[in-house]
């Protein structure tokens, strides 16, 4: 997946840190009605804040899930996200990205460091850490901060950092081997369907492996600015959003691309109003949430196009399972959940 990255979200989501703050709720199941919307329907599984901010959130089936949060920890839930759990993690900062590949053996990445857990989470160890300095931090003691991490089986992996690096695994992540490199600094973005696999990086460059990564091919992104999130949902179908540039630029023609040939040619979709998008998934081509920092728009056939799924603020992340089975999470730890019909 997917994924959206904390740093970005900072900078584009003025005043957000400064947000009022109530008394968080852990491990305790929620009775908020259900939210109805024009086309689906939502449940607030969990509202939390005083805990740090949250970057990630990822199912490894319809009951364990798992977020991450700036603070270091992660949270755990077993029952589909009415009942969540403090995980404790070897890290002090942020944990960027989480990725598991059944409900036991997973993957967290953070302040260059990439920790693994074989038991779901429980227990969650340091199995690399990258001791080179990031070539674009503020000082020479500056780390890299590894922001996203995703798997094709227990041992090949990649992942990516912002210093504008891929990285990849072949032993279930305790060695890694760079494979590419880019000009610009900020969040790449990685999607893994089967043996193929797509890294979209901020310099307009999309990376293609049909071989686990073995070999890689490049196609120029000429035209697509400020990419945010790429998700494919087989080898051919992918959808990926922009977002408002460092500088406060948008992308000028449309945030969200579509692409049917597997990355070879990308087309405008529905333009979606808020132009400050931070996460795309989906599970079929007529089945796409979006997030953004004015809520959830959904897609679910080319007549209706995107529409408002859910009204709510600033949204860091969606993860869809399937098509009954979607989560959305807030910047401040606010869990929806997509309600079946």
């Amino acid at each position: 997946m997917k994924k959206k990255l904390f740093y970005v979200l900072v900078i584009t989501l003025f005043g957000v840190m400064f947000l009022s703050c109530k008394d968080h709720l852990i491990g305790i199941a929620l009775n908020n009605p259900t939210v109805q919307t024009q086309t689906d329907s939502w449940q607030l599984v969990r509202s939390s804040v005083n805990e740090g901010n949250y970057c990630d959130i990822f199912f490894a089936d319809e009951n364990n899930g798992w977020a991450t949060l700036s603070s270091g920890k992660i949270i755990h839930t077993t029952d589909g996200g009415t009942n969540w759990e403090y995980q404790q993690t070897p890290l002090n900062k942020l944990v960027y990205s989480v990725y598991f590949i059944d409900k036991t053996k997973g993957w967290a990445c953070g302040e260059n460091k990439i920790l693994s857990t074989t038991d779901g989470g429980k227990n969650w160890n340091i199995i690399f850490t990258d001791t080179l300095k990031s070539k674009f931090g503020l000082t020479d003691s500056s780390y890299k901060y590894y922001q996203q991490i995703a798997f094709v089986d227990e041992y090949i992996g990649f992942a990516v950092n912002e210093s504008a690096e891929l990285y990849r695994t072949t032993d279930g992540g305790y060695k890694w081997i760079k494979q590419k490199e880019w000009l610009n600094g900020g969040p790449a973005s990685i999607s893994v369907v089967n043996d193929k696999c797509f890294v979209l990086t901020p310099s307009n460059n999309l990376f293609i492996s049909t071989n686990k990564g073995l070999s890689w091919q490049e196609k120029s992104m000429d035209g697509i600015n400020y990419v945010s999130s790429i998700k494919f949902s087989d080898e051919n179908n992918g959808w990926l959003i922009t977002k408002i540039s460092y500088n406060n630029t948008m992308e000028i023609n449309s945030p969200v691309y579509i692409t049917s040939d597997g990355g070879n040619t990308w087309q405008f979709s529905d333009s979606i109003p808020d132009l400050n998008l931070t996460s795309i998934d989906f599970t079929d081509k007529n089945n796409v949430w979006v997030s953004g920092i004015d809520g959830i728009y959904s897609f679910h056939n080319s007549k209706d196009g995107f529409q408002k799924s859910l009204t709510d603020r600033y949204f860091i992340d969606v993860f869809a399972l399937d098509a009954k089975h979607v989560w959305a999470l807030g910047f401040n730890g606010r869990i929806y959940k997509l309600v079946n019909k």
